[in-house]
């Protein structure tokens, strides 16, 4: 005779499969488990890159800014003294003096640099510094970090708007490189 308890030897030809143990979850609760984690760990990973893209936009563009100066200088001291004039970071608020000591200190570093390749090491630990630093006294102030402030916003803005032109780009490419159908 057909029973339930037979059935799923019937359909598979078998011995129907052990219980799992009574204090393990479902296998389905187990891989709806796995899932959100794994959604989690992905959109931590995209947060984490637009983090250090944009710390690395930072340093590069106050690299950049201080190569200019430096290239415009009559001398090294002229230079130095002229980056200590600019850096007073006034657009980080009242989070200047945080970026002050740590740009004192990289001057320190670029005066003894002897390329620029040397001075971009100085820069980015510098700005690497400083972000963490303000980050940290913005935690404690119970305000957002850098990232989602305006600046940090931009960047993201800007970002997200090359990607989807180079996206359309390439999706008009592909769309050119088919054949027309009637």
């Amino acid at each position: 005779m057909h029973s339930p308890e037979n059935s799923d030897k019937d359909r598979r030809g078998g011995e129907p499969p052990a219980s799992p143990p009574a204090s393990s979850p479902p296998p389905a609760a187990v891989r709806r488990r796995r899932r959100k984690k794994k959604g989690r760990k992905q959109g931590g990973m995209f947060i984490d890159i637009v983090d250090q893209a944009f710390v690395h936009q930072m340093m590069i563009s106050v690299w950049r800014e201080s190569e200019a100066v430096l290239d415009a200088s009559s001398s090294l001291e002229d230079g130095l003294r002229r980056l200590r004039e600019v850096g007073d970071f006034g657009d980080r608020g009242r989070f200047a003096p945080i970026w002050q000591k740590n740009w004192e200190e990289a001057l320190g570093e670029i005066r003894e640099a002897d390329s620029p390749p040397e001075r971009l090491e100085a820069v980015r630990g510098a700005v690497v510094k400083s972000i963490d630093e303000e980050n940290e006294a913005r935690f404690e102030a119970g305000l957002p970090p850098v990232i989602d402030g305006q600046e940090g916003q931009d960047f993201i803005d800007y970002t997200l708007d090359r990607i989807i032109e180079d996206a359309s780009g390439e999706i008009e490419d592909d769309l050119e490189d088919e054949p027309d159908e009637i």
